[in-house]
């Protein structure tokens, strides 16, 4: 006769735990650009990003972090800026193309006008920015 057994210790059931917690991609003094057809369209500076995909985290969508804060600049006809914008916090929900941001937020067109507020919603697809 023989017997086997198996022991979970609890410290790798935690170990197991904060796993699925991390981030599948993560980056300190990120500088990010996007173009089309060629051309600068965007770019992102943010000094960390966390970004986490639905199948590895507690999140119910693909999202991105900046915990930090980011700093972002939409470009007409490059290097003419058309918008910037600024916050202590945001996060990009990737399907969605929609990002948020929050505390000290500050957005500015090209005619010269700011946006100071503590919560702002852009939707990348349409170009516009919410805020309560």
């Amino acid at each position: 006769m023989m017997l086997f057994s198996c022991k979970n210790e609890m410290k790798n059931i935690i170990k197991m735990s904060e796993i699925q917690k991390m981030p599948e991609l993560s980056g300190r003094e990120v500088y990010m650009t996007q173009t089309e057809f060629g051309e600068k369209t965007l770019s992102v500076y943010a000094p960390q990003v966390l970004k986490y995909s639905q199948e590895n985290s507690l999140y119910s969508s693909p999202r991105t972090l900046f915990p930090e804060g980011i700093r972002v600049v939409h470009f007409g006809i490059y290097p003419d800026t058309l918008t910037m914008i600024r916050a202590d916090y945001a996060i990009l929900y990737d399907n969605e193309e929609k990002w948020e941001a929050k505390n000290n937020v500050v957005a500015k067109n090209s005619k010269g006008e700011v946006l100071r507020t503590e919560y702002l919603t852009w939707d990348q697809k349409t170009g516009k920015i919410f805020s309560d």
